[in-house]
């Protein structure tokens, strides 16, 4: 074989080979990226999944969030009692008693278990403006600018009357109670009044909270001062007062100090406290509703949830975070105005409740209920149900009277009877008893009959009877109508 084939040949094995060793480096370094690419697979599927069980979880908390907080509400009643525009509603902590304040210049208490009957009202001089609970007692204010608690749930023995407490310069407008029950304060025109329970029980107004330096606006002219809202903050000592022309303004009541929160230009309308009282919402007539946390550092504004009244005839339960209406309470016409809210949130054995009521609609004012819907028909209490405890009374009342009755009959009776020991048998007293219809021949008679046996009675007097028989049978005759008026 000559010496250029061999050659040739050795070098296209040599290159064979080296082909061979890149494919097999190719095949290792294709199989090192195909495991970095099954990791990388799996890593991003884990992350996928986790980012999708983060995004359902999130929905769900704020499914459960807003169910929590906002569920869907029923009608549950409805309530015809008020005759002019209700200015102010507020439910006992339990959810059994719905109080209301209207133009008609009646406070009324609702019984919700007994078929949403009245079971107390108080009318008074001037319009009432407002009302709040704490426990038994109801504080109630007006437009003349008094101040009252009332105890309507307690039973008697233990009923007390109203009591006027205060009277101030200005229409009352807000109560606000603590946590504590042992203080109140009240918004009066452009005062905020203090007032405490003494360690008798009764409730004394102390003095008005300092008024804040606002000092002038822009164009210098200094706007009236209207105090619209107070809320009692986590801490009982402090607490936080809405102006109408002038924001927020923190006020520590034992040092007796106010400052300036959010504002001053901003001008603050109606405002509501959350139940766990760390959330505040404000009507802002500058820039609409404002939601506020409130935090031992600072006071922040936050996104919320919060029930509205319109004047269009609905109520709106509103969640600003997510810009959306969570649902709509149709109150009335398009006319009518829902001038009145409340919520009642913790409910032993009971449903969340929110109570709607209107105005400028005269006769037809009306307050109604509304039930957190969780499936099952809310049922209002049977009206035999209110109406059985009323009639059991009226029947025990009448009961007890026929007894007294009866009672004091029979003692007169016996004392007649001891005044004339041993004078009348039994037949002479029930021929005195007997009815004057009865048939004289029988009666003539039977004593004609009889007379041959007879002792001869008393000397008898011009009506034929001796004086005290006569007397006797007139007593026992007049005696005896009343007791059978009464067994009748």
């Amino acid at each position: 074989m000559p010496f250029s084939l061999v050659r040739c040949v050795s070098c296209e094995d040599a290159e064979i080979n080296q082909l061979q060793r890149r494919m097999a480096a190719a095949l290792d370094e294709a199989d090192n990226l195909r495991i970095e690419l099954d990791a990388l697979a799996k890593r991003l599927k884990l992350r996928d999944e986790t980012e999708l069980r983060l995004r359902l979880a999130k929905q769900k908390a704020l499914k459960l969030t807003a169910g929590a907080m906002n569920p869907s509400y029923i009608q549950m009643g409805v309530i015809n009692s008020p005759t002019d525009t209700v200015n102010a509603l507020s439910f006992t902590i339990d959810g059994r008693y719905l109080a209301s304040a209207s133009d008609d210049k009646t406070v009324r208490v609702h019984d919700i278990e007994r078929g949403l009957s009245n079971v107390w009202e108080h009318k008074g001089a001037s319009p009432y403006t407002a009302v709040a609970w704490k426990n038994n007692i109801l504080f109630i204010g007006d437009e003349g600018g008094v101040v009252m608690c009332s105890y309507p749930t307690l039973k008697w023995p233990h009923r007390r009357a109203s009591e006027v407490i205060h009277e101030a310069s200005s229409p009352v407008a807000v109560m606000e109670i603590n946590e504590s029950g042992d203080r109140l304060l009240v918004c009066a025109g452009a005062d905020v009044l203090l007032f405490k329970k003494h360690s008798s029980g009764a409730w004394r107004y102390t003095d008005r909270l300092p008024r804040p330096a606002f000092g002038e606006t822009e164009n210098f002219v200094r706007p009236p001062t209207l105090a619209t809202g107070v809320h009692f903050l986590k801490n009982d000592n402090e607490c936080l007062i809405g102006y109408y022309h002038h924001g927020f303004w923190k006020c520590d009541i034992n040092a007796w100090e106010t400052t300036c929160i959010w504002g001053p230009d901003e001008k603050i309308g109606t405002s509501a406290k959350s139940p766990d009282s760390t959330s505040l919402v404000a009507t802002n007539i500058r820039s609409g509703l404002d939601w506020f946390r409130n935090t031992s550092q600072d006071f922040k504004k936050i996104r919320h949830a919060a029930i509205m009244g319109t004047t269009k005839g609905y109520a709106v339960i509103f969640d600003a975070k997510h810009g959306r209406r969570i649902q709509t309470l149709k109150h009335g016409t398009d006319q009518s105005w829902v001038t009145a809210l409340a919520y009642v949130e913790s409910v032993p054995r009971r449903r969340r409740m929110i109570a709607t009521g209107d105005g400028n609609c005269g006769q037809h004012t009306q307050i109604l209920l509304w039930i957190e819907d969780k499936g099952t028909p809310a049922k209002v209490p049977s009206k035999l149900w209110v109406a059985l405890p009323r009639l059991v009374g009226i029947q025990v009342a009448v009961i007890v009277t026929v007894c007294r009755i009866i009672l004091v009959a029979m003692g007169i009776t016996f004392a007649l009877l001891l005044l004339f020991p041993s004078k009348w048998s039994v037949d002479d007293v029930s021929k005195m008893l007997r009815s004057p219809s009865s048939a004289p021949s029988s009666s003539s008679a039977s004593s004609s009959a009889s007379s041959s046996s007879v002792p001869p009675s008393p000397s008898p007097s011009p009506g034929g009877h001796s004086l005290q028989k006569t007397k006797f049978k007139e007593i026992l005759d007049n005696l005896g109508e009343v007791i059978l008026v009464c067994v009748s």
